[in-house]
């Protein structure tokens, strides 16, 4: 029999960890409904390092699509899809609860989908392409902050970022805090008032 030391085997994030060697790592599959590799690192002293382990690589199948969907310049649909962002990182109640949980890589998608959204607006306004810009930016905008709202909330915050170490939390939130600026910067510039009213307010976020 092999004593040496080792982590307890364990179930976090929904997978099963097998028991694993101090001073190792196990890696294995994202849970089935995301792509990548979840790790989770054991310590010298044989415990698990971390409340549970780093899925800063799974990404959830909707929101690999909802990004492939942002990134595309066919439709002038930016509400739309921003309109989706709000509908799956808003936290599940007990009567809906959530069929996909989001994992720390969805950061990175989230992230994405807000700046090619942004991306687009500012395409579509150089071209002249949008009616009453104000009011639409103004609406796009409420639309962004809610879904960064939903990513404080503590339901889905505290899962969500402590899939990432603090390297990559520090980093997930300061490319997400840009995309929130880039989109106020974009209302900014068709606000035809010199002040900018109130948009959206949660506990999370406060816009002005």
């Amino acid at each position: 029999m092999d004593f040496s030391p080792s982590c307890a085997a364990a179930i976090s994030r929904g997978l099963h960890w097998n028991a694993t060697a101090a001073g190792t790592r196990a890696i294995q599959r994202c849970p089935a409904n995301a792509t990548g590799l979840a790790r989770w690192r054991c310590g010298v002293d044989a415990e698990w390092v971390g409340a549970q382990p780093e899925l800063w690589d799974c990404k959830s199948a909707e929101l690999r699509e909802l990004e492939s969907s942002a990134r595309q310049q066919q439709e002038d649909d930016e509400e739309a899809v921003v309109s989706q962002l709000v509908r799956i990182t808003t936290a599940p109640v007990a009567q809906s609860p959530r069929v996909i949980p989001l994992y720390g890589g969805d950061l990175e998608s989230i992230t994405g989908i807000l700046r090619s959204v942004a991306n687009r607006m500012e395409y579509h306004l150089q071209q002249g392409a949008v009616i009453d810009a104000s009011e639409r930016v103004r609406r796009l905008l409420r639309h962004v902050v809610r879904s960064c709202a939903n990513l404080l909330a503590p339901a889905v915050s505290w899962p969500l970022w402590a899939d990432l170490n603090a390297k990559k939390r520090s980093k997930a939130a300061d490319d997400l805090t840009n995309a929130l600026v880039k989109h106020a910067f974009i209302l900014a510039a068709v606000q035809e008032d010199q002040e900018i009213s109130i948009v959206e307010k949660t506990r999370e976020i406060g816009k002005s």
